[in-house]
């Protein structure tokens, strides 16, 4: 960028950035800024001009059943799989968590694991709190899920023989049919028999 463009930029952040930083970097302006605190301004500036839509993701029907769960399970978790296999799990956060009873969306990788994804949070609103491993296809499948969680789960227990709930084997011909048991059905508070 000239300079022209970035003194530009600078009065557009004088004008209409806010918070900390911004005005960490407008007062670091008159000593001089690095090239790498230039393209901070300009990254800024640009978002200011341009402003991405915020795209809210409403997945409440997932609490609820996770909120419903929580009075028969210590521990509720989903197992649910993309279309090339590759596990999505939702899991309670548990009381000592930063944020307890949130649900946390990942590959069922173990904290700290290199190979664990981190694909995000629903919050206890609702809101789906997007990490940069997410994929659309994970959006998707939480969307079908939280519109209609009896279906989804019936499709995964169908496809894979396995409780999205518990994780067992699925051998009496209803729990197989239905696609999850009778005991998961009454902990997450899904009709049984009738999918």
């Amino acid at each position: 960028m000239n300079q022209v463009d970035n003194l530009a930029d600078i009065r557009l952040l004088q004008e209409k950035g806010t918070g900390p930083f911004v005005q960490s970097i407008l007062s670091q302006f008159a000593r001089g800024l690095t090239d790498k605190q230039w393209r901070v301004v300009n990254r800024i500036a640009a978002d200011i001009r341009h402003p991405k839509p915020k795209v809210v993701l409403d997945f409440a029907a997932i609490i609820v059943l996770f909120t419903t769960a929580g009075e028969h399970l210590k521990y509720p978790k989903v197992r649910l799989a993309l279309s090339d296999g590759s596990a999505v799990v939702l899991s309670r956060a548990g009381a000592r968590a930063k944020q307890p009873g949130t649900v946390n969306v990942t590959n069922g990788g173990r904290y700290g694991d290199p190979d664990n994804k981190w694909y995000g949070r629903i919050g206890l609103n609702g809101e789906f709190q997007q990490a940069g491993a997410c994929t659309d296809e994970v959006v998707d499948l939480l969307k079908r899920f939280s519109d209609d969680p009896a279906g989804v789960a019936a499709a995964h227990g169908r496809l894979t023989g396995n409780c999205c709930f518990c994780g067992r084997g699925l051998s009496d011909e209803r729990s197989t049919g239905v696609g999850y048991g009778p005991v998961c059905a009454d902990n997450y508070g899904l009709a049984w028999g009738t999918v």
